[in-house]
């Protein structure tokens, strides 16, 4: 599951550092769900498969309740919850979240 809390309709280019200087590979109008609200749904409704994230941006959120969150996911599906978690890129997000 990825994570993005918003995408800007604009963002400064060339920040995405994976696509040598072009834009980030998502739109603005993407249907951005919560990643661990999803797979809490999806363990919910599987028992073998492992449930996680690939890179969630912990520094948009508090990391206590965030911990807590995954835990719970942890717990509730056996064991099966794998978490990525990363700092982030967009900085547009940041602003928006209040995180500058």
């Amino acid at each position: 599951m990825p994570d993005h809390l918003v995408v800007p309709v604009r963002y400064a280019p060339g920040q995405y550092p994976y696509a040598g200087g072009r834009e980030a590979p998502i739109a603005p109008t993407s249907p951005f769900v919560d990643p661990l609200l999803t797979l809490a749904y999806i363990a919910a409704t599987t028992s073998r498969i492992h449930l996680g994230t690939s890179v969630f941006t912990l520094p948009l959120r508090d990391p206590i309740a965030t911990a807590r969150a995954v835990l719970t996911l942890d717990h509730l599906s056996g064991g099966r919850a794998l978490f990525g978690v990363g700092a982030g890129w967009l900085r547009e997000e940041f602003e928006v979240a209040g995180q500058q």
